[in-house]
This record gives C-alpha cells, sequence and structure tokens, in this order.
C-alpha cells in the first residue's frame, strides 16, 4: 500500500527501523523503483535499498545478475566469483547482453574493458572445465 501511495520516505524510514522485514520481493520492488524510467516517480535511493536488502538476504545470485543487467559485467563476474555464485545464467546470454551492451561504444577505454571482459570469462569457463574433471559435482559459474 505504502508503494502504490509512493511515499518513499515513509518506506525507507519503516525499512530503517525494522518494521518490514526483508524479502525477495521487497528488494525487487524497490530496485524497479529505484531504476525504472517508466515510473511516473522515480526514487534512485530506492535502488540502494534494494540492493543492501539483497546483500542482507545474501542473495548472491540476484546481486550478480542486477549488476549483468545494468552493464557493469566486470563488476559481475568479480562479484559472482569472489561470492562462489554458480549457475548465474547462460553464458550465451551474457554474451548476447555484452554485445548489445558494448556495441554502443566505441571508445578506447570501452574497447579494452570489453577485452578484459572477453579474456576473463574464457579463463572461468577453462578452470570451470578442468574443475569439472576433476570433481563431477563442480558447479560452474556459467550454464555452458
Amino acid at each position: 500500500m505504502i508503494i502504490r501511495e509512493k511515499d518513499f520516505v515513509g518506506i525507507k524510514q519503516l525499512l530503517q527501523f525494522k518494521v518490514i522485514d526483508d524479502s525477495l520481493d521487497l528488494a525487487k520492488k524497490l530496485i524497479d523503483i529505484g531504476t525504472n524510467k517508466n515510473l511516473t516517480q522515480v526514487y534512485p535511493p530506492a535502488y540502494d535499498l534494494g540492493l543492501m536488502m539483497l546483500y542482507r538476504l545474501k542473495s548472491w545470485k540476484e546481486i550478480a545478475v542486477l549488476y549483468a543487467k545494468r552493464g557493469d559485467f566486470l563488476r559481475m563476474v568479480e562479484f559472482a566469483v569472489s561470492n562462489r555464485v554458480t549457475r548465474i545464467m547462460r553464458l550465451s546470454d551474457l554474451n548476447s547482453m555484452i554485445e548489445k551492451h558494448y556495441s554502443q561504444f566505441s571508445s578506447a577505454k570501452k574497447i579494452r574493458e570489453r577485452r578484459l571482459l572477453n579474456r576473463r570469462l574464457k579463463t572461468i569457463k577453462l578452470v570451470d572445465e578442468k574443475e569439472k574433471v576433476k570433481n563431477v559435482r563442480h558447479k560452474s559459474l556459467f550454464i555452458y
């Protein structure tokens, strides 16, 4: 109800004083409110509130996917590796997202970033393949 009324300050206070419990659905809604340009009123701090809620819930996979959706692919990969997130998404889907994102840039910095990302993904895939040979129960970072 508070979200429908767009009382974002009230939501922030209820979360701050732990009147409302953390939940995955609420975190996703807050992130949507903080980023969705289609809403009549966007409340940017809602994104941070939702992201912090995901951290408290230890929803590592959702956080990794969120970074990918925002185009922060290097951060997503490093976050996933450091938190041992497995089976984030299909590698082919990630590659499509990367292609779409980087096709709009031609700066040298973005080209270097894309090359670095491609090398990192290839390395991860090789490591996953080697680990799979050693350990049948190994869970890959991505779905191949």
